[in-house]
């Protein structure tokens, strides 16, 4: 295992401290866990914006304006639906329901 020195703000300091107490661990574990999760997902990025380019230069993309227009288009769908049930629950409560 390694060590490293880094300079942090106070603040941070007792941030850290506060947390390892209710944690139960040590500032070190703490903040190798933090890390080893920040680079995680670090990772995770960029792994997805480099499969995300390559589909681009295949040709596996859709443009803007398709997507956009399928969203709007289930947006829609979804509403008139919200809204039919909707009449339909009204229907039964009946007319004397405040």
């Amino acid at each position: 295992m390694s060590s490293i020195t880094l300079e942090i703000s106070d603040e941070t300091v007792a941030a850290l401290d506060d947390l390892a107490q209710i944690l139960s661990v040590t500032r070190s574990s703490l903040v190798a866990d933090a890390l080893d999760h920040y680079l995680a997902q670090e990772r995770r990025w960029i792994e997805d914006i480099t499969t995300g380019l390559a589909e681009c230069r295949r040709g596996e993309s859709v443009a803007h304006d398709e997507v956009m227009a399928a969203a709007t288009e289930a947006i829609k769908a979804a509403e008139a639906k919200r809204t039919r049930k909707a009449r339909k629950f009204a229907g039964r409560r009946g007319p004397n329901v405040s």
